[in-house]
């Protein structure tokens, strides 16, 4: 039967841990990750109602243009 040293059960717990810390932090990245995406929506959500927002997507949907061009050159402060 072979004896395992204090020096070796240590090393193991301490290489254990560390795998457990590396895990539970890339759950904690991911948790942050979608708990923002949520957040973001949330927010959108609120102001997508707004009357500013409501005018904005009227004017863009009451736009007539052929194609992109088009609509650089009537639209664009920029291009025309």
């Amino acid at each position: 039967m072979q004896t395992v040293d204090v020096q070796t059960v240590s090393v193991v717990i301490a290489a254990a841990s560390i795998v457990v810390g590396i895990v539970y932090y890339i759950f904690q990245v991911r948790h942050q990750t979608k708990t923002r995406d949520t957040d973001m929506v949330m927010r959108l959500y609120t102001h997508s109602g707004s009357k500013e927002v409501v005018e904005a997507m009227h004017k863009l949907f009451s736009t007539e243009f052929k194609d992109y061009d088009d609509f650089t050159e009537r639209y664009s402060p920029l291009m025309g």
